[in-house]
């Protein structure tokens, strides 16, 4: 398998099927997480809803009796836009791919898969997490110690100015 993910980090495992449920929460629960597995389209909703925090990570089905795995990647998103949702299926088509990726999914894999598959797609979706969030860290952090909205200044008299402009920008008067 592949590295240890942080003990704190929740992944919600929706998948009609038990037994596959039950490979996925142990391969996963040995890689660190925090399993939720749940049988099914409505029970994914309610836990979507009910837990305290949005899940980071979604692995689901796209085809079950009680409805879409499309449903509960709109409901994850709906509730965190960062939340990465993966999408399992056995019947994959380009156009299910399309779909699952215009509406936001990570990714999209096709069963039968290699658990050494599965483990490194979550890793590149927690990279991509943790990149997201380092850049809008940066930039928060550029904007507050140097800049006033995408301009930069490092001296006094620069900021000063930058100031000045920004007080006057919203006037109708020409400088």
């Amino acid at each position: 398998m592949g590295s240890v993910a942080p003990a704190s980090l929740d992944l919600l495992v929706v998948d009609d099927e038990p037994s596959l449920r039950q490979v996925l929460g142990l391969i996963f629960r040995r890689e660190g997480y925090q399993v939720t597995a749940v049988p099914g389209v409505r029970a994914a909703l309610e836990a979507l809803e009910g837990s305290p925090r949005p899940f980071p990570l979604v692995i689901t089905d796209l085809s079950m009796p009680d409805g879409s795995g499309l449903d509960v990647l709109g409901a994850a998103k709906a509730r965190s836009h960062d939340t990465a949702v993966v999408l399992l299926t056995a019947h994959s088509t380009v156009d299910n791919a399309i779909e699952a990726m215009r509406l936001g999914a990570f990714d999209f894999v096709k069963k039968p898969f290699e658990p050494a598959e599965l483990v490194a797609v979550l890793d590149r979706a927690r990279q991509h997490q943790a990149l997201v969030s380092e850049n809008r860290r940066l930039r928060a952090q550029v904007t507050s110690s140097f800049g006033r909205g995408e301009l930069v200044a490092r001296s006094e008299a620069m900021r000063r100015l930058l100031d000045l402009a920004l007080r006057i920008a919203p006037s109708r008067a020409t400088v």
